[in-house]
């Protein structure tokens, strides 16, 4: 026996079931009620459709406006994102579109389309297009779907009516039916209307089966209206409940705006690869988010973030604040100051990052569409997007010291600073890839992304459950000059070994063995990352008898015009081949394979040759200057090689003579043209032998000098070659004595001071002695304290003991002792006393 509660009356088979003629009442209650509505409703429209005629027609053509924009959905938007329909309608009978009401057709006033037939013509809905102009379409459309709303409350009129009059011809008793509460409650299409069984007699079946077809009509026209939180399942494990559409729940369009932002957004989606697009899902309420950031300020400050988002529509990166919201060592005063930098060139403003914070009850974002990332995100800025020395200088050498940091050793190797396929790298700008962007795709194994996939759609937000924020500057060395003449880095020290550990892993990593000198595994006995199984072991897995001349060549500008001669006069001065290394012929992974066998390298000043960075140590390193740019003046690649650990052989050549360097007066300005300034500053320029220092970026002098092609006198090369390749075959020797990755350690305290006896011991004399550290590191000299005389010594620290006099005999004697090493004192061991 089933029983279903309306609220006032329960209808059920068997004993209590209510006489038919009371169901016949009722029903003919609720259909009277319903029609009295229905007409009502229907006057109204026809009055308001009346209205609207008359406005229309007496608005002159001169003053009509377009009110209905065409907004179109791209091709290439992708098949994850669903068009939702505009407005619940049944499911036999839709409601006419606009397009329907009013075909396509010019959007002039005074044009018309024909029409199709004398049906047509005759057709008095037809007279409203009469009306000329967009103004009058939109009318137009408006009546026929209202007037398509009245047929189908006629309909449903006709239907209840209908059923009514089944009921009535019902005969028998014990029969079950459902009752709707009221007429609003059937009128309204709310999913149930007044569906029910009848169970006794075939009429009764027959009355039952019209009685629930209505009611599966009226369930399947629900579902057509349902919100899509209310029917969906629940996505992850968000505290707040993200769903996902399971039907037409969202249309996207692109962000809108004058046709040059249109061009804009299309030539940004070109970074946007569709193929690797997160499906977007319809969230009722963000889930609220946490931010964890490291570093003492705005320039070592890098964040890690749960649920961070980013709004399109506001351009901006944005936190889900709550009352569970954790932000740890966030600044107070982080939106004057700043909060951190998404690239490593130290205080430009065009790094600086903050977030917002939003309420995840905020209405403007609930129920919203959003690409969840699950994965996580390191998200970085580039400076130069198209500048190898930018990208790995910059961007990559400190981004993989960040992954070395947050990223666990995955399903690598044991060795392997860090897993690739746990984590993606997003790169922020308006950029996409470049030729110089192929390191970048060593550090995951995912493909990149760029700041393009986030602004895809205006009313779209990206969300990232991890991501972190901001890039290590440990490894930069060079500024480039926007508040002082560019030189190296002040007060800063970097590890050439940090350097040397990332070349040395892209090595690994594209399967080139290492030298002996350069192998950390062979200390540690391992040998599961060799990626390349050579048949050799320790020193000849060396470059030996392989090594060759490298000229890093260019094809654009900054011409070696005697490159080919050149070549030919080393090959023959130094017996070694020769080989042209070019950036518009070589890719990433083939300059690197290259210059793993160089013993020297030679190019003009420029980006490529931060390559340098993968040669074997001793390489030569030769920069050449054009004529008139001082060497001391411009020094990243100096620097680089002379890093403590990466042991390169830097020489600088400048071409001293005039006669060998060829400008470019008729140039574009940022090539070293001259055609922008006036005679008398070109002159000036020309006249001036040597650059002088500037800011970066548009110097004239620099850019003329800099961009000039150079004939590189052969003799002035090989006599800087001969000094250096004697220079490289110490530094190779005195690597053969030693082990480069032993360093300095800070010694332990001391664990214990041990009271001396002996037979020459005189009276009131301390003998004392202490061990070394555990640790093993070296000391410097030792610090004791003594507290009865309140004296304190120094002494070497060969020797861990000492002898003082002076006290009187019997006496206890305190003494504390600590070690020294340069600069660094150490910690205070345990007390000891000692009987004198």
């Amino acid at each position: 026996m089933v029983a279903r509660s309306w609220g006032y009356m329960s209808v059920v088979g068997g004993r209590n079931a209510v006489s038919q003629d009371a169901i016949r009442e009722q029903l003919e209650l609720e259909y009277h009620s319903r029609i009295e509505a229905l007409e009502k409703t229907i006057e109204g429209q026809r009055q308001h459709i009346e209205v609207l005629d008359q406005q229309c027609r007496a608005t002159p053509l001169a003053e009509a406006t377009p009110v209905l924009k065409e907004e179109t959905i791209p091709a290439d938007v992708g098949e994850e994102i669903i068009q939702a329909p505009t407005a619940a309608q049944p499911p036999s009978e839709p409601t006419p579109t606009i397009e329907e009401a009013s075909p396509a057709e010019p959007a002039v006033a005074g044009l018309q389309r024909a029409p199709n037939s004398e049906q047509e013509k005759n057709d008095p809905n037809r007279k409203a297009e009469e009306v000329k102009g967009p103004v009058a379409s939109e009318v137009v459309a408006k009546q026929q779907v209202q007037k398509q709303k009245m047929m189908e409350e006629e309909k449903m009129a006709q239907q209840q009516n209908d059923m009514l009059q089944q009921s009535k011809q019902s005969q028998g008793d014990g029969a079950k039916v459902d009752v709707a509460p009221d007429a609003e409650a059937g009128a309204s299409g709310n999913g149930d209307g007044v569906g029910g069984d009848v169970n006794a007699g075939d009429s009764k079946g027959k009355s039952g089966g019209s009685l629930k077809e209505e009611g599966g009509a009226k369930k399947e026209k629900q579902k057509k209206v349902v919100v899509v939180e209310k029917n969906t399942p629940p996505v992850g494990e968000h505290p707040f409940g993200a769903f996902k559409p399971t039907g037409a729940a969202y249309s996207s369009s692109p962000i809108p705006g004058d046709e040059e932002k249109r061009k804009a957004h299309q030539k940004l989606m070109r970074h946007v690869d569709k193929k690797d697009n997160t499906p977007i899902t319809i969230f009722k309420t963000l889930p609220s988010s946490d931010v964890w950031c490291y570093g003492e300020d705005k320039l070592h400050r890098v964040c890690r973030f749960r649920n961070l988002c980013f709004s399109p529509k506001h351009d901006e990166y944005f936190i889900l604040q709550t009352n569970r919201t954790l932000q740890n060592n966030v600044p107070l005063h982080r939106f004057s100051r700043g909060l951190l930098e998404l690239g490593t060139v130290a205080g430009h403003p065009f790094f600086a990052w903050n977030f917002a914070e939003v309420s995840p009850f905020n209405p403007e974002f609930q129920n919203i569409p959003v690409r969840y990332e699950e994965t996580l995100h390191f998200i970085l800025k580039r400076l130069h997007p198209r500048n190898i020395m930018h990208n790995l200088h910059d961007d990559v050498l400190g981004m993989y010291f960040m992954l070395k940091e947050f990223v666990g050793k995955g399903s690598n190797s044991q060795s392997m600073p860090f897993s690739l396929d746990t984590h993606r790298l997003l790169i922020e700008g308006m950029h996409g890839a470049t030729d110089s962007t192929r390191p970048f795709q060593f550090l995951s194994k995912y493909p990149l992304r760029y700041g393009a996939y986030l602004r895809q759609e205006e009313n779209v937000i990206t969300c990232f459950r991890d991501a972190v924020v901001g890039n290590s500057k440990l490894t930069t060395w060079y500024q480039y000059g926007f508040d002082r003449p560019q030189g190296p880095i002040e007060n800063k020290i970097v590890n050439g070994m940090h350097v040397r550990e990332v070349a040395e892993w892209f090595v690994r990593r594209m399967g080139i063995p290492l030298g002996e000198d350069e192998d950390y595994n062979r200390f540690v006995g391992k040998d599961e990352d060799k990626l390349v199984e050579v048949g050799k072991a320790g020193k000849d897995l060396d470059y030996i008898g392989t090594d060759v001349i490298v000229i890093l060549s260019r094809k654009s500008n900054r011409l070696i015009l005697n490159e080919k001669g050149l070549a030919k006069h080393l090959e023959k001065t130094y017996g070694m081949e020769v080989k042209f290394v070019r950036n518009e012929d070589h890719s990433f992974d083939e300059q690197i394979t290259i210059l793993r066998r160089a013993k020297m390298v030679i190019g003009m000043h420029g980006s490529i040759l931060v390559m340098g960075m993968f040669c074997r140590r001793g390489t030569v390193l030769v920069e050449v200057y054009p004529f008139g740019v001082p060497a001391h003046h411009y020094t990243p690649y100096r620097t680089m090689a002379n890093l403590p650990g990466m042991a390169l052989i830097y020489r600088a050549l400048e071409i001293a003579e005039e006669k060998n360097a060829i400008p470019h007066p008729e140039r574009i300005a940022l090539s070293g043209g001259l055609k922008h300034l006036p005679k008398d500053e070109q002159e000036k320029i020309k006249t001036t032998k040597y650059v002088p220092q500037h800011l970066c970026c548009t110097n004239p002098y620099w850019l003329y000098r800099i961009y000039q092609d150079t004939i590189i006198p052969p003799d002035d090369l090989t006599a800087v070659l001969d000094d250096a390749l004697k220079e490289s075959q110490e530094l190779l020797s005195a690597y053969q004595r030693r082990n480069w990755e032993e360093t300095d350690l800070l010694p332990t305290r001391v664990r214990q001071i041990h009271c001396m006896e002996g037979a020459n011991r005189k009276p009131g004399e301390l003998w004392a002695r202490w061990d070394l550290p555990w640790n093993g590191a070296k000391v410097d000299q030792w610090n004791i304290v003594i507290t009865n005389t309140g004296r304190e010594y120094v002494g070497g620290g060969a020797v861990p003991k000492l002898a003082i006099g002076g006290f009187k005999p019997g006496e206890e004697v305190e003494l504390w002792v600590r070690p020294i090493v340069g600069g660094f004192k150490g910690e205070w061991g345990a007390k000891q006393t000692c009987v004198v």
